[in-house]
């Protein structure tokens, strides 16, 4: 589903070095988005967090995004982590 970049809540995450967005920056530039980001259904960011700043650097108003159904932080840190 397409997710306003704008309604995405992003909290602490774990990876604090993001990295060159250079390179992701381009290949969704050319290719578009590969991959959606996840999300809870309140918009908060789990997973694509790299995804999230490329789009907007890119000026994207809107990104694809999987909602899923996780309350535990535990849960939300896992799949995070996961990704």
């Amino acid at each position: 589903m397409k997710v306003p970049i704008t309604d995405i809540i992003i909290k602490e995450r774990v990876r604090q070095d993001i990295g060159d967005l250079a390179p992701l920056m381009d290949s969704m530039k050319k290719h578009g988005q590969l991959n959606p980001i996840t999300i809870t259904r309140d918009n908060e960011l789990i997973a694509g967090h790299r995804r999230l700043l490329s789009a907007q650097e890119l000026g994207w108003t809107y990104i694809d995004g999987l909602i899923i159904d996780r309350d535990s932080e535990i849960e939300k840190l896992q799949l995070e982590l996961e990704e």
